[in-house]
């Protein structure tokens, strides 16, 4: 399968459970699935992954754009390394471009605010880790890098 294909299924899994979290809970509310270890909990995440502050929403999309494009400009030099590295840098493309649909157009659609001023939808809460599909792939698909250089 094509790293870019890879990438896309992310990406729409992505949306669609975003979908299905907004229009069936409400921000904050939260369902436990594996009871205190495993929660859907209904968050906005103005920040970067993990919710960390980089600046001011705009900031953090302009940032969130430009490291996707250089995760791509990578990918089309990589050419046909490690398939499980390229794989896992699908992982964190789509991730990546999951966020970026959610920072430039949510802020717009849901709160009527300008584009670029999202914020990302996290829903999946573990333990003490919050996010969403494509915060969690990144991170497995950064540290899956990390064992298989």
């Amino acid at each position: 399968m094509p790293v870019i294909v890879l990438a896309a299924v992310i990406v729409v899994i992505d949306q669609i459970t975003k979908v299905l979290v907004l229009k069936n809970m409400y921000q904050g509310q939260s369902i436990p699935i594996l009871g205190d270890w495993l929660r859907l909990t209904y968050t906005e995440n103005p920040g970067m992954a993990f919710g960390i502050e980089l600046g001011a929403p705009a900031l953090v999309t302009i940032f969130s754009i430009v490291a996707t494009v250089l995760i791509i400009i990578y990918l089309s030099k990589v050419g046909r390394m490690y398939a499980p590295y390229r794989y896992s840098l699908g992982l964190v493309l789509g991730g990546a471009f999951g966020n970026i649909i959610d920072r430039v157009f949510y802020g717009a659609i849901h709160y009527g605010e300008p584009l670029f001023l999202g914020r990302v939808v996290d829903f999946i809460h573990v333990n003490m880790w919050r996010g969403h599909i494509p915060e969690g792939v990144p991170f497995i698909g950064g540290n899956y890098m990390a064992l298989f250089p």
